[in-house]
């Protein structure tokens, strides 16, 4: 059984939902078949990795029907209705995740069953949550919908002849204009990546009425200005809305939503930053503060060891040391603990590095145990420069040469940045043979050279290097 689908699923729960499991098929109610009971209790001894010999199908038969001298379709039998069981355990556990969803489903079966009363009480206690959720989502707006159709529906059978149907229309409205805008741009978002054609049916007449405010609805708003920046990106005014906009109403956005408009602006800024222009540096930084301010920078109360690394390394680059070195100490506890530590020295030793304490950045950089490989290259990335800046020639020369067959080697990387750590590498390795006079290399040449690059992965280091040669 050890490639089951029942197994590869069981590998995925944690101890308490193997136990979970475990008391559903026991209950009466949702199995009579007492083979389940004993299969999932024997296979549960196995968690969590699963790999036993004792999981092979002829042995498990065996201890279910311990009489029985030969192997016959049995296991088979149990095994699949255990599947079932599975299945509706899943649904189970979704669902009572979701308390908007157990209400909607709730009030179906109360208006179904003719109890007006308890309807009555649940679709109040329904209403009342819905007016006092303070983080809003498409979800939100979806139930918000599905509460006032259920509604709108029980209003009818009671033969309430003062029934609106406004309210449900423009519930529903709400929910298909968001959920149009926010396809439309994920669907112009993808086709940036892999172009594609996309019929926008309809999405002309959703913005006219939009354009014309005939919603009142920050979200929509949001994603508006969204797909404004993308259809029409070197209106940077898009960008600076966007921005505004965010900052005004992030206590208003559920976090997972939150996160997903981080990513899209701080991604705009960065394109900009490529395209050569300097300024959305400064932008970029502003949006990291905001994010911090407003909790947007974590995800699940979990700070990202790659988006620290985004914010030290951007932080330090503009000088804001101090803001830097705060930020790193107090989100060190927010880090996953598992790599906390060397995260926290990596950071402390990249920011160091920029402030001109080498050793101590060394010191930093040296602590580091295992992350990740762009936490590596970066780790290496800042050591070469350490070398440099110390005048290390067999420390630099023996990591320059380690680095580019680490980065060779690697399959994570992607080619353009392999050609820029490349390019910056061979680089300083020239401006290191001039300085020390084993290279004849004229310093305009070599700045020409590196300036018409069209990746190097710190350009404007290496010529602020450059015009340091005597």
């Amino acid at each position: 059984m050890h490639r089951s689908k029942i197994i590869g699923i069981l590998k995925t729960f944690t101890k308490r939902e193997i136990s979970d499991f475990e008391r559903f098929v026991r209950s009466p109610f949702h199995n009579r078949m007492q083979k389940c009971v004993e299969l999932i209790s024997i296979l549960k001894d196995f968690y969590p990795d699963f790999d036993h010999f004792g999981l092979e199908k002829e042995r498990i038969f065996k201890r279910l029907y311990p009489d029985k001298k030969k192997f016959d379709s049995g296991l088979s039998v149990i095994t699949s209705h255990l599947m079932e069981l599975l299945k509706e355990y899943l649904i189970v556990r979704r669902l009572d995740k979701n308390e908007d969803l157990k209400d909607t489903l709730l009030l179906k079966e109360l208006l179904d069953s003719g109890d007006t009363r308890l309807f009555k009480v649940i679709s109040n206690r329904k209403r009342k949550r819905l007016a006092e959720t303070p983080k809003k989502d498409i979800d939100y707006y979806y139930h918000s919908y599905l509460f006032e159709e259920t509604y709108f529906r029980h209003e009818q059978e009671s033969r309430n002849m003062n029934v609106d149907p406004r309210s449900l229309v423009r519930k529903f409205d709400e929910y298909y204009v968001l959920n149009k805008l926010k396809l439309t741009c994920d669907s112009l978002n993808y086709a940036n990546v892999i172009p594609v054609g996309y019929d926008l049916t309809l999405l002309d007449e959703v913005l006219k009425l939009v354009e014309a405010n005939h919603y009142d609805n920050f979200l929509i708003g949001i994603y508006n200005t969204i797909l404004h920046s993308i259809r029409d990106s070197e209106n940077e005014d898009h960008f600076y809305k966007l921005k505004e906009k965010l900052k005004t109403y992030a206590n208003d956005i559920s976090p997972e939503v939150l996160d997903r408009f981080y990513i899209f602006i701080t991604n705009y800024a960065i394109r900009k930053v490529v395209q050569g222009k300097s300024g959305y540096l400064n932008e970029l930084f502003e949006l990291y503060m905001d994010m911090v301010t407003n909790g947007a920078i974590l995800e699940k109360g979990i700070i990202p060891h790659n988006r620290m690394k985004n914010v030290v390394s951007l932080g330090s680059k503009l000088g804001k040391f101090d803001w830097t070195e705060n930020f790193i100490k107090d989100h060190k506890g927010l880090l996953k603990k598992e790599y906390r530590h060397s995260v926290y020295n990596y950071n402390m030793g990249s920011l160091m590095f920029y402030k001109g304490n080498h050793i101590e950045a060394m010191g930093y950089l040296n602590k580091i145990e295992g992350i990740d490989v762009f936490y590596e290259i970066g780790r290496k990335f800042v050591l070469l420069k350490i070398y440099y800046e110390l005048d290390e020639p067999i420390l630099y020369f023996n990591l320059a040469a380690s680095f580019k067959e680490y980065i060779r080697k690697n399959k994570v990387i992607s080619e353009s940045y392999r050609v820029g750590y490349n390019n910056f590498v061979n680089a300083l390795s020239l401006v290191y043979r001039i300085k020390t006079g084993d290279s004849k290399k004229k310093k305009n040449i070599l700045e020409k050279e590196i300036d018409q690059q069209k990746y190097n992965s710190d350009k404007k280091w290496l010529l602020e290097k450059i015009s340091q040669l005597k």
